[in-house]
């Protein structure tokens, strides 16, 4: 086989989205011949951060690495995770987890995997994802053909950006932060696979998984609490296949997914 299917999972948001994911992803990876899965996992706790349980979880529903996002430090469960698969954003203030990117291999192929933060989250990176990126893709091994971002970011026109900025360094950029999947899923310049957002899995009956009650509350009144992590049990799961010539590095096919 000439080719390499890698799927992309939105930011998982919420126990319920582990459970949808622990029940509905083998049969997905099935029906779409999926070889290799990559999750952001930022928002698994209560749509703050993570902990070592629902890493485990995520990934023994077989998810291959998890990706993280301005919500790394939300829960000090992270810092008992120490695991290769897990891959915070190399751009954040605190690289003491690991280096924002890893290796690993699938089917004979090598993957580079790396997750970068964009300027609008908060709390904000401390270093700027164009300057750490091009560092990285500077000093990347040649061999390592197939090269997917993660970019944790809320403003579109970075993303598409950085994906220009990269083309010729990279194999797929998409977009993530937002919860909200993006119509606009193409390759770019005949080889760069590419999404402004890949979506979210997490409850439907939500506002980006939020409670929908309270979030028109904190609307109308203009309160200043955070957030609540909606109840609804009824989950979505959104992404992106990307299919990749595994001599290239090139991608042949981009798909949208959504469950």
């Amino acid at each position: 086989m000439n080719y390499i299917n890698i799927l992309a999972l939105g930011d998982i948001t919420g126990e319920n989205a582990v459970i949808k994911l622990e029940n509905k992803l083998r049969d997905i990876k099935n029906k779409y011949h999926i070889d290799f899965v990559i999750a952001n996992g930022e928002n698994a706790e209560k749509a703050r951060g993570i902990t070592k349980e629902l890493f485990d979880r995520i990934i023994a529903s077989g998810v291959d690495v998890v990706t993280m996002g301005n919500h790394t430090f939300s829960n000090n469960g992270i810092y008992v995770i120490n695991d290769d698969r897990l891959i915070i954003p190399a751009n954040i203030d605190d690289t003491s987890l690991n280096k924002g990117y890893n290796t690993f291999n699938c089917k004979g192929a090598k993957i580079f995997v790396c997750n970068l933060m964009g300027k609008d989250c908060v709390p904000k990176p401390k270093y700027n994802a164009f300057k750490v990126a091009r560092k990285i893709f500077d000093n990347i091994n040649d061999d390592t053909i197939i090269r997917i971002i993660d970019f944790h970011a809320g403003f579109c026109n970075q993303k598409r950006v950085l994906a220009h900025y990269l083309k010729d360094e990279v194999s797929v950029i998409y977009g993530t932060h937002t919860h909200i999947q993006t119509a606009d899923e193409s390759i770019l310049y005949n080889k760069v696979g590419y999404i402004t957002d890949i979506g979210m899995c997490g409850p439907i009956n939500s506002a980006i998984g939020y409670d929908l009650d309270f979030e028109t509350r904190r609307f109308v009144e203009e309160l200043k609490d955070d957030s609540i992590l909606s109840k609804d049990t009824n989950c979505m799961i959104n992404g992106c296949i990307f299919k990749i010539d595994i001599k290239t590095g090139n991608t042949l096919e981009v798909q949208r997914l959504s469950k």
